[in-house]
């Protein structure tokens, strides 16, 4: 008989762009804990485009952005930079305060 010890942890996977926005190095351990304590729903999310570029794109395809970023994005912290993938662009936003 063998008997095998083992915890399953999560896998996080971050994307290359995701890291590089909020000054996350390659190969960065991080701890993630799981809280108990339930999210505020939001009724609205005030974003804004990361640079020019990213401007651009927001402008020209406002609802193609929108969808998106519903259909991608579960969870936002003010402040932060996220990345967002429209018809397989990426667009960097930054979540308002």
């Amino acid at each position: 008989t063998l008997i095998v010890n083992f915890t399953l942890a999560p896998i996080l996977s971050l994307s290359n762009q995701f890291c590089q926005l909020n000054n996350i190095p390659n190969e960065a351990e991080m701890e993630v804990k799981m809280v108990d304590e339930q999210p505020t729903e939001l009724i609205k999310v005030i974003i804004d485009p990361y640079d020019e570029q990213d401007y651009e794109i927001l402008e020209s395809n406002q609802l193609l952005v929108q969808n998106s970023f519903l259909n991608q994005i579960r969870i936002v912290q003010r402040s932060t930079a996220i990345v967002v993938f429209c018809q397989n662009l990426p667009i960097r936003l930054r979540i308002g305060k």
